[in-house]
């Protein structure tokens, strides 16, 4: 299992541990009218080394924090390109300490 992820990951960073084009290509054109959760679990990995992407089930809202590293932003750039989910899905950008960024998704209920 920890294999595969690794294959996974190297897939979707390039030499340099930033998203590939066709990574957030994906993000891009990734079609969330049935099934937002699944790009949610697209884009974590990409948050494991810096930033942070989690469900908070208590809330139900996935919270997803940059801490202001450019290949975090980019993802969260490819998100707002995503329409659709930048529509039906963002809920609150915040600015913190050192040009974080939080953007937290909610549920759609």
């Amino acid at each position: 299992m920890i294999v595969q992820n690794i294959g996974f990951l190297i897939t979707m960073l390039d030499e340099n541990g930033y998203p590939t084009d066709e990574t957030l290509d994906e993000i891009v054109n990734w079609s969330v009218a049935e099934d937002v959760f699944s790009l949610m679990g697209y884009i974590k990995p990409l948050f494991d080394r810096y930033g942070r992407c989690e469900y908070d089930s208590d809330r139900k809202v996935w919270i997803v924090a940059t801490e202001g590293w450019s290949s975090c932003e980019s993802v969260i750039m490819a998100l707002q390109q995503n329409y659709l989910f930048w529509s039906m899905c963002w809920l609150l950008s915040k600015a913190a300490i050192m040009n974080s960024q939080a953007v937290h998704y909610r549920e759609k209920l």
